[in-house]
C-alpha cells in the first residue's frame, strides 16, 4: 500500500554554502538507465507511486526512485515537514520494492508535490530542497536534494562515507529521478573483490567466487572487506545473491557483472 504524508516546504535557492565539503551531481532528463529492474518496478508500481487523486489538488513537482544496492539495512525519511514555502504545503506518497517482489527491495519509489497551489503560482515555489535523513551500513547520515523542475535535481552531501549517483529515466514522458546511494567503504571492497576475481563473480558460481575471494583476503582487507560486518554484506552477498541481488551492483562498474546478478 502506498503510503502518504503532508508538511511544509520552504523555497531555498541552491546556495555554494551546501556546496561546501560536499559533492554535487547535475542530472538531466536524456541520460538512459539500463537496468531492467528499475523498468519493472515502474511498470508495476509507477502509477501506485506517482498518480494522485485529482481532489487531491496536488501538483507534481518530483518523482523519484531510491536504490541501495547491497545487504546492508538501510532506512530513509524525508523531511519534508521541517520545510515551508509562502505557507504552501507539499504531499508525499512513496512504494517500497518488497511489495511487488523480493528481487525489488532494495528499491523505492516515491513523489512529491504542491497541495491546492494554482499552476501558475507553482513555479514560484522553485527550486526548493528537500533534506533526507537515512542509515545505510548502521551510520546515519543526511543530503540534501534540490528540486527544480522540470527534469532537474542536485543531491548533495558533506560524509566522505556516503556515494550518490543520480541520473534522470523518463516514465510515460515524465522524468524520473534515479538515486543509487551506497556506502563509500563497502563500494572499495566491492571494486576491490571485482578487480581481484571478477571473472569468478561473473560468472554467478557462488563457491567459486567465495574460493578466489579467500585467496585474495589480504588484498581485499586491505580494501575495507574484513571491516565490520563488509566481508558477509559485500564479498559473501555478491558472490551468492545470483538471480535475487535486488539490482546492479555498486556503481555497476561491470556490465557482465550486472547481467550475472539480476539486472535484466
Amino acid at each position: 500500500v502506498s503510503t502518504q504524508s503532508t508538511g511544509k516546504v520552504t523555497q531555498t535557492m541552491p546556495s555554494t554554502l551546501w556546496l561546501l565539503m560536499g559533492l554535487v551531481l547535475l542530472v538531466r532528463a536524456d541520460q538512459v538507465h539500463s537496468d531492467q529492474l528499475i523498468s519493472q518496478f515502474l511498470a508495476m508500481s509507477g502509477h501506485a507511486g506517482f498518480d494522485w487523486d485529482p481532489s487531491l489538488n496536488v501538483t507534481t513537482q518530483l518523482r523519484y526512485m531510491l536504490y541501495f544496492p547491497g545487504d546492508s539495512a538501510f532506512g530513509y525519511e524525508m523531511l519534508y515537514d521541517t520545510l515551508d514555502c509562502q505557507g504552501a504545503r507539499i504531499t508525499a506518497r512513496s512504494v517500497p520494492g518488497s511489495r511487488d517482489s523480493n528481487n525489488l527491495r532494495r528499491m523505492v519509489l516515491g513523489s512529491c508535490g504542491w497541495q491546492n497551489v494554482a499552476v501558475e503560482h507553482v513555479y514560484g515555489c522553485d527550486p526548493f530542497t528537500i533534506p533526507v535523513r537515512m542509515t545505510l551500513a548502521g551510520t546515519t547520515h543526511q543530503f540534501n536534494l534540490t528540486v527544480n523542475p522540470p527534469g532537474f535535481a542536485f543531491a548533495s552531501w558533506e560524509s566522505p562515507d556516503l556515494i550518490i549517483h543520480s541520473e534522470v529515466i523518463q516514465w510515460q514522458n515524465e522524468p524520473v529521478i534515479v538515486l543509487t546511494i551506497s556506502d563509500s567503504k563497502e563500494d572499495a571492497c566491492f571494486h576491490a573483490l571485482d578487480q581481484r576475481c571478477h571473472t569468478a563473480l561473473s560468472s554467478g558460481q557462488a563457491l567459486r567466487c567465495s574460493l578466489c575471494a579467500d585467496e585474495h583476503a589480504v588484498e581485499l582487507g586491505a580494501n575495507g572487506c574484513t571491516s565490520g560486518g563488509a566481508w558477509k554484506h559485500v564479498v559473501e552477498y555478491w558472490c551468492s545473491c545470483g538471480q535475487q541481488c535486488g539490482g546492479a551492483p555498486p556503481n555497476n562498474t561491470s556490465g557482465a557483472i550486472a547481467q550475472s546478478l539480476g539486472a535484466h
